[in-house]
């Protein structure tokens, strides 16, 4: 490897950087370092389940709180005429 101070090195998943500080120190090159956090990444991942299904249940229970009861729905206007038409006939015939 030809690294010099105008070198750069890029240190993934470097930790403490020993292998790119040593680097660094020997040839005076720049180091970047990028992390890998995977327990970041599962903490966000398990942090947004528990609040989903938490927002869920909470959802749930209020609509069942919220819920109506069911309502018998009145005559409709079919079943108006033919009452009235029922009628007319009753009173025709006595």
């Amino acid at each position: 490897m030809r690294l010099g101070p105008r070198s750069q090195v890029l240190d993934i998943a470097s930790g403490r950087g020993g292998p790119a500080l040593v680097l660094a120190r020997a040839f005076g090159c720049s180091v970047e370092g990028v992390e890998i956090k995977y327990g970041l990444f599962i903490n966000a991942i398990i942090q947004f389940t528990i609040t989903a299904i938490a927002l869920f249940f909470l959802i749930k229970a209020i609509n069942m709180v919220r819920k109506p009861a069911s309502a018998v729905p009145g005559p409709s206007q079919s079943e108006i005429y033919l009452k009235e038409i029922r009628d007319a006939l009753v009173k025709g015939k006595a």
